[in-house]
C-alpha cells in the first residue's frame, strides 16, 4: 500500500484515497476526475488547522477543500482529525459554524459535546454580535464512527473531545449556504456568546495557521 507523509504527522495513504472516491461517489461525483492520488497527497493543498493551546507547533486536524464554490454558497472540505479540538486547556470552548453541515464520516470516529442555547433565535439574526444565550443544554460523549452521519445546523455550538483513530479518523464535509464569519464561541458557564472575530482565540489562531502551513504565504 502507498503512503506519503505529507506533513509532519499527516500520513496519507492508499486506503484513506480510496474511501474519499468512494464518499465523492456519492456526494460530490462531479470532483472525482480532478482528484488523483497526486493531488491527494499534495501538501500545497493541504492546511493544517493549528491547536492554540500548544504554540509549539502542534495541529489538530489537517483539512483539503474539495469544492468550493461562490463564498459561502457550497463548500465540501475532507478532514484528516489527528486530535481532540479544545481550545481553552482542557476546559470547553465549544463553537458554531458559519454554515450548516452533514459531516460525513469515512474512516475512524470521534467524540464531540454537543450545546443548545436557549436564546439561539437571537444569534441566528445576528451571528456578528457578542450576546448572552440564556440557558445552555448539554448532550456530551456523542459518538460518530465510519459509515455515520453527523448533522450540525447554525444554533449548534459543539466541540470534539476524542479521536477514535488519531491521524486516519477521516471525514468529508457537505457545508449548505452560509454567513461570511457568522460563527463563534459559546462559554457553557456564562451563557456568553462571542463572534470569532472579537475571540482572542482567533488573534493567536492566523499567526499559528501561516506558521504550520508557509505556503499560504503565496496565496
Amino acid at each position: 500500500m502507498k503512503k506519503v507523509v505529507v506533513a509532519p504527522d499527516l500520513v496519507l495513504d492508499e486506503d484513506m484515497y480510496g474511501a474519499v472516491i468512494e464518499a465523492l461517489g456519492q456526494y460530490a461525483p462531479g470532483e472525482i476526475e480532478a482528484l488523483t492520488w497526486e493531488r491527494f497527497v499534495a501538501r500545497e493543498d493541504w492546511v493544517l488547522v493549528p491547536d492554540v493551546e500548544h504554540p509549539e507547533g502542534d495541529w489538530f486536524k489537517a483539512e483539503r477543500k474539495i469544492k468550493h464554490g461562490a463564498p459561502y454558497k457550497q463548500t465540501v472540505k475532507l478532514n484528516v482529525w489527528r486530535t481532540a479540538d479544545v481550545k481553552r486547556s482542557g476546559a470547553p470552548s465549544p463553537h458554531s459554524h458559519p454554515w450548516p453541515f452533514v459531516g460525513h464520516v469515512l474512516m475512524g470516529g470521534y467524540e464531540e459535546d454537543r450545546y443548545e442555547v436557549e436564546n439561539s433565535n437571537q444569534l441566528l439574526r445576528d451571528p456578528h454580535s457578542s450576546c448572552n444565550t440564556g440557558a445552555v443544554y448539554l448532550n456530551s460523549g456523542v459518538t460518530h464512527v465510519a459509515g455515520e452521519h453527523n448533522k450540525l445546523e447554525l444554533k449548534t455550538f459543539h466541540e470534539v473531545t476524542k479521536v477514535l483513530e488519531p491521524g486516519r479518523t477521516l471525514s468529508l464535509m457537505d457545508c449548505e449556504l452560509g454567513r461570511k464569519e457568522g460563527w463563534g464561541y459559546l462559554d457553557p458557564d456564562t451563557g456568553l456568546y462571542t463572534p470569532n472575530k472579537k475571540s482572542p482565540i482567533d488573534t493567536r489562531f492566523g499567526p499559528m495557521k501561516r506558521r504550520l502551513n508557509p505556503h499560504l504565504a503565496s496565496r
